[in-house]
């Protein structure tokens, strides 16, 4: 890893040193960061570095962004790992970037981006085109939310593979300075009558705060109580804040610390808070409102695809973004401590995600292993929301949903498993999975397993879902047990879904190589190996005559729904005429396409007879 560590100040360098920590729990790591981060005249603030944080221990403070040849020894040096994983969040770092790889060229090393911001707040034309020639650069890539995914995918135009995984919690304000909300309220000339709202965090010009300032003095006018706290650095520098706030008429129910805060500084600010506020043009995360939530603080944010967690786990509410009238009426709603205290119990209850850095470390290895596909593990969650409606379509074509017992076996993500329980609310929802990659994570109950036998009594379940699962689990025999296990679960009126990848499919998509499924075992690893792919093919693609043999033994009678599937993935969204026309050519193209269409879909029922050891 190469990237800002302490005693470097930011959310980067916190995200960074985070990451390295987790990943030493998985994988041997080394992190190299910076002697010196940025010239001293193109830092828009005052150091980049905190004067009370040590450096870590184990790191390697070489990198010289004035002496490029510090980074041509840190690129030879990292020709001898698996992989080199870089943040990218501005395009300074082009033609350091740009020499990594250039040292990397003919060597077996992965290059993975963790992408902060695809292209920089503010940026033009420019910082597109350097942006676009640093990352075509790699093809793997971890990316915050969908909307960042859409935006690498632009940049790009080729396939990568990309993972969302949206910023873990960041927990470390809820301890430090061990200190009272009362003492942290008068160390900040703060009363404890009073209702505090804090904005905090580096101040720049996407962030709004000059919004906040006028939707905090409509609200201050009949709110004789409430005060507004600001902490933070200024990266504006025509900026005045306190004379804005004078000539709102509120600069006596405004604080204003504007300097950088140590961590003591910062937990004293979120103690003292009521709840906090992001009021952001844009952005594509922000380690700030993680920090609030990881300190037990609601918050107020823009209606941005990077908060919508805040809004689906009532850790808070969302508004529209640059809307001052919005603003307002979200802080006066706030204000009142019984409209937020739902809230903030719901953020105290939820404020440690344990597993947040975890699941960015296991993306990490997974990538330098080589695993380009992550099998069902999430790569696009918009798709999973709508496979999720199909699923939903083509059983309600059978039987209702709602009101059932649904598990889903290898739920990933969680987005299937989430979308369901909101398809399904008089029923219920279970999931489990080999690991915990999970990104969705309400609305239904998960369970880790560690094989194809799973945790649950006889006929536990009215409708089973194995989606893209089964030629995952091993080999044939682990592919009957999967199916056995299935048929255990269902009662005799109970009914699976199961979808597998067409063995005979021309292009197999776990490891973007054609023909890869139809080769024998060992002619396959030596691909995967030759294209860098990874080190062995651990898929086991089905035909049909394979799926219907083990089904019979497994002692489900299969229903071929592969045509319906195929209509619902090809007529959904398509307009007027189009929509018509393909209702009409998808079973002709079904049937000309049949041996090597894509993906086999199949409604599976318990057979009276039991399985064919049964008999």
């Amino acid at each position: 890893m190469i990237g800002p560590a302490p005693p470097y100040r930011g959310g980067i360098a916190h995200y960074t040193t985070e990451l390295y920590r987790s990943l030493r729990k998985l994988t041997p790591v080394t992190l190299e960061s910076y002697r010196r981060q940025y010239p001293k005249f193109l830092y828009p603030g005052r150091s980049d570095v905190d004067p009370a944080t040590r450096r870590i221990e184990g790191v390697r403070y070489d990198l010289d962004c004035l002496n490029p040849l510090t980074w041509i020894k840190a690129g030879r040096r990292a020709r001898h790992y698996d992989a080199l994983c870089l943040p990218w969040w501005t395009q300074f770092w082009t033609p350091y970037y740009l020499l990594l790889a250039l040292c990397l060229k003919g060597s077996p090393t992965r290059l993975i981006f963790i992408c902060h911001n695809v292209v920089d707040h503010d940026a033009g034309w420019i910082a597109r085109f350097l942006a676009r020639r640093v990352l075509r650069r790699a093809h793997r890539f971890i990316v915050q939310t969908t909307s960042e995914q859409a935006r690498l995918k632009s940049v790009l135009k080729r396939d990568a593979a990309i993972r969302v995984i949206p910023h873990p919690r960041v927990d470390r304000f809820a301890g430090g300075v061990m200190i009272s909300r009362s003492a942290a309220r008068q160390q900040l000339n703060l009363l404890d009558s009073e209702t505090v709202i804090l904005f905090f965090g580096l101040i720049r010009p996407y962030k709004g705060l000059s919004l906040l300032l006028e939707a905090f003095a409509d609200v201050a006018r009949d709110q004789p109580s409430v005060r507004l706290l600001v902490a933070g650095e200024p990266w504006i520098k025509e900026a005045d804040f306190p004379a804005e706030a004078r000539s709102l008429g509120i600069e006596d129910r405004t604080r204003f610390r504007l300097e950088y805060l140590s961590d003591d500084d910062l937990t004293l600010c979120l103690r003292a808070a009521d709840f906090a506020v992001f009021p952001y043009a844009e952005g594509t995360g922000s380690a700030a409102l993680q920090a609030a939530l990881g300190a037990g603080v609601p918050v107020i944010a823009s209606r941005l695809p990077t908060f919508r967690e805040v809004e689906d786990e009532g850790h808070g509410l969302l508004v529209p973004p640059n809307n001052r009238a919005a603003l307002a009426e979200a802080l006066r709603r706030f204000v009142d401590p019984h409209q937020r205290k739902p809230f903030a119990e719901r953020v105290s209850r939820d404020r440690s995600d344990t597993r947040g850095w975890t699941r960015l470390a296991e993306a990490v290895v997974a990538l330098s292993a080589g695993k380009v596909s992550l099998g069902h593990a999430i790569l696009d969650p918009e798709s999973r929301v709508g496979k999720a409606r199909n699923i939903a379509r083509l059983i309600g074509e059978i039987r209702p949903v709602d009101g059932t017992r649904i598990l889903e076996i290898g739920t990933g993500s969680g987005i299937i498993a989430h979308e369901l329980s909101r398809l399904n609310p008089s029923g219920s929802v279970a999931a489990v999975d080999v690991r915990d990659e999970r990104i969705a994570l309400d609305g239904y109950a998960f369970q880790i397993v560690e094989s194809t036998r799973l945790p649950f009594a006889d006929s536990a379940f009215d409708i089973v879902i194995t989606n893209h699962v089964i030629e995952h689990v091993g080999e044939r025999a682990d592919q009957l047990s999967h199916l056995t296990e299935i048929r255990r679960l269902l009662p005799m009126n109970g009914l699976g879904y199961l979808a597998v990848p067409n063995r005979w499919r021309v292009f197999e998509a776990h490891y973007r190589l054609p023909f890869l499924s139809w080769l024998p075992r060992e002619w396959a690893n030596r691909l995967v190996r030759l294209f860098g792919r990874g080190e062995r093919y651990d898929c086991r693609l089905l035909s049909r005559r394979d799926l219907l043999g083990l089904c019979e033994e497994a002692g489900l009678i299969p229903k071929d729904i592969t045509l319906q599937a195929m209509k619902a993935t090809l007529v959904a969204g398509s307009p007027g005429i189009l929509k018509r026309s393909l209702h009409f050519l998808s079973p002709v193209l079904f049937t000309l396409f049949r041996p090597i269409i894509p993906t086999l879909v199949f409604i599976l029922r318990p057979d009276s007879e039991g399985t064919v050891a049964d008999r």
